[in-house]
């Protein structure tokens, strides 16, 4: 009698013989390979993003990025709030809304991009896909602000329920309706 040969064990559902690609490995596998990338993808990119010195974040990134835009919005919807973008904060006579590490959107960002890179599909469906990730961060993260804003200056008593919980819980779900439309979109593109 012949011991099997270990290169076609099967091990806690895991087929040892089965190909780092994801063709033919057990769906436990690629959920495996799927999570130790994503976790890896969202390490670095977290690593990168805490690397940046505060003073670029703040006096470039999060001026010329997001308080000068957001500050053209609420002028273009609002004239007679008068705010002005001044270094991290929108400023005006009704409120002040500071914008500091972590208020940007980067962490949703990572967390879209990570998935995406770590996903069975090709470099070009990834890099779309994160591209798509980060103008979907973006443009939710300036209306997020500028909500933010008119909320702090006309109703303060909702500010930290809509900025803590409701408008991280709907940028969370915008992100997974991306995700799910991204997999299924690079899934057919890759079946072609």
């Amino acid at each position: 009698m012949r011991a099997p040969s270990i290169l076609s064990q099967e091990c806690a559902g895991f087929r040892l013989d089965a190909p780092l690609n994801g063709a033919g490995a057990t769906p436990g596998f690629r959920v495996a390979i799927f999570l130790l990338g994503f976790v890896a993808m969202y390490t670095l990119l977290h690593g990168l993003y805490f690397a940046l010195p505060d003073p670029l974040l703040r006096d470039w990134v999060h001026y010329y990025g997001i308080v000068l835009p957001a500050a053209g919005i609420v002028n273009f919807m609002a004239p007679h709030e008068a705010v002005s973008a001044a270094r991290g904060t929108l400023q005006s006579s009704s409120a002040s809304l500071s914008i500091v590490r972590g208020c940007d959107g980067a962490g949703f960002a990572f967390l879209l991009s990570a998935a995406m890179l770590a996903s069975p599909a090709r470099l070009r469906h990834k890099l779309a896909g994160v591209l798509g990730a980060l103008l979907l961060t973006y443009l939710l993260n300036e209306l997020r602000l500028v909500g933010l804003y008119f909320v702090l200056a006309h109703r303060s008593a909702w500010f930290s329920s809509l900025h803590d919980y409701f408008l991280p819980t709907f940028m969370i779900l915008a992100g997974s309706v991306l995700f799910l439309c991204w997999t299924a979109w690079a899934r057919e593109a890759r079946g072609r």
